[in-house]
C-alpha cells in the first residue's frame, strides 16, 4: 500500500482556484516574484501568474531565484484574507529557470504588478524619445519604459535580448524595466 500511496501526486491547482481546495494538500504552479528565509528558519515565498498572487510558507529552505517558474506542493489554507500554501518540505521545484525563459513584453505591459521585482528575461526593441528610452515588442504595440547602464550603449532598431527586472517608478508612476544586461537577439527562422 506504501508503493501506491507514494505514486499518486496531489493534484495541480491553478493559482486562482486555491481557494476551492482549501484544507488539503495541493501542487500549483507559478512566477516567483519573491522569495525569503526569517530568522528561525522559515520561508516565505509570493508567487504569481497573470491573474493571482499567492504566499507560500514553511521551512523548506529556497533554491530558487525570483522570476524562476516553480511548483510548490502543500496545504491550501487562508491567513486573514489572504490564499496561502503551507509548503511540505523539499515541496519547491523549479519548472523554469529565469535565465531560461522569456517573458513576451505583452505579458508584462498586461499585469506587470504580477512581474514586479522578479529577474526576468524578454526580448524588445530599444527606442529612444529624447531623455525617455522605451523598449517597444516586435510582435504588438506593447512598449514599456526602460534604464538601466545596460542601455547606454545600445543602439536603436536591433531586437534585444535583455535580462532585467520589474520596477515600479513612483516619480512618474509607470513601469520601468531596469535592465541588467543587454545582447542582440539570436535570429530565428531562415
Amino acid at each position: 500500500m506504501g508503493v501506491i500511496a507514494s505514486l499518486v501526486q496531489p493534484p495541480l491547482v491553478p493559482l486562482t482556484q486555491i481557494e476551492r481546495h482549501l484544507g488539503t494538500t495541493i501542487r500549483t504552479r507559478g512566477l516567483l516574484l519573491e522569495a525569503r528565509t526569517y530568522d528561525g528558519g522559515w520561508t516565505r515565498l509570493l508567487l504569481a501568474d497573470e491573474n493571482r498572487t499567492v504566499d507560500a510558507v514553511g521551512d523548506a529552505p529556497p533554491t530558487v531565484s525570483t522570476g524562476d517558474r516553480v511548483e510548490i506542493t502543500g496545504i491550501a489554507n487562508r491567513a486573514g484574507t489572504r490564499i496561502q500554501v503551507e509548503l511540505d518540505h523539499d515541496a519547491i521545484r523549479v519548472l523554469q529557470s529565469w535565465q531560461d525563459g522569456n517573458v513576451p513584453l505583452r505579458t508584462l505591459v498586461q499585469a506587470p504588478w504580477n512581474f514586479q521585482g522578479a529577474h526576468l528575461r524578454t526580448t524588445g526593441i530599444i527606442e529612444r524619445a529624447g531623455p525617455t528610452t522605451w523598449v517597444h515588442d516586435p510582435s504588438s504595440s506593447a512598449k514599456v519604459h526602460g534604464g538601466g547602464p545596460a542601455l547606454d550603449d545600445v543602439d536603436e532598431g536591433p531586437t534585444m535580448l535583455l535580462e532585467a527586472t520589474l520596477e515600479y517608478d513612483l516619480e512618474s508612476a509607470t513601469f520601468r524595466l531596469h535592465v541588467i544586461h543587454a545582447a542582440p537577439a539570436p535570429r530565428t527562422g531562415a
